[in-house]
């Protein structure tokens, strides 16, 4: 293996190593989802269960003007939604193949490769560290607080 493998290698596995063991995937899910002819991997989130019915309807029945509705009106918590969201992106991550370098395409001497990994890198632990400390802010004030805090909800089409 030479060096920029190894190094690949090595953060792939920092990346795996940062997702929660409750938020992994089985083998047996694993091998499911990719044994689907169709590769569609969409409705692996619904049918793994490691998002509650809850943390699935946050991720795909509000749009953002919809989520910022639901916390002002405090029927969502700024930690309900970013865990919804880090399950989410780790189950994507999961469901990535890491490439395989390199690959000949039928002799076209093309090198492709496997899709690639969708994070880059993994901040699931700052992330509700930050939705704690916006709760913390919303139950005192009875304001959101942040980049979206100013954005109207009428503004919903």
């Amino acid at each position: 293996m030479s060096e920029w493998e190894d190094i690949a290698k090595d953060k792939r596995a920092e990346i795996r190593n940062l997702i929660p063991d409750e938020w992994r995937l089985s083998e047996d899910q694993l091998q499911r989802a990719w044994s689907n002819k169709d590769r569609n991997v969409l409705r692996v989130a619904q049918e793994c269960r490691i998002l509650t019915d809850k943390e699935l309807e946050i991720t795909e029945q509000y749009d953002v003007l919809g989520l910022l509705e639901q916390m002002k009106s405090g029927n969502l918590t700024a930690r309900e939604v970013t865990t919804a969201f880090c399950k989410r992106a780790a189950i994507a991550q999961q469901l990535v193949r890491p490439p395989r370098f390199p690959t000949l395409d039928d002799g076209k001497n093309l090198l492709i490769f496997t899709k690639t990994c969708c994070l880059t890198e993994i901040f699931f632990a700052e992330a509700l560290e930050t939705a704690d400390a916006l709760d913390d802010y919303f139950n005192q004030n009875k304001e959101l607080r942040g980049p979206l805090h100013g954005i109207p909800v009428s503004l919903k089409v």
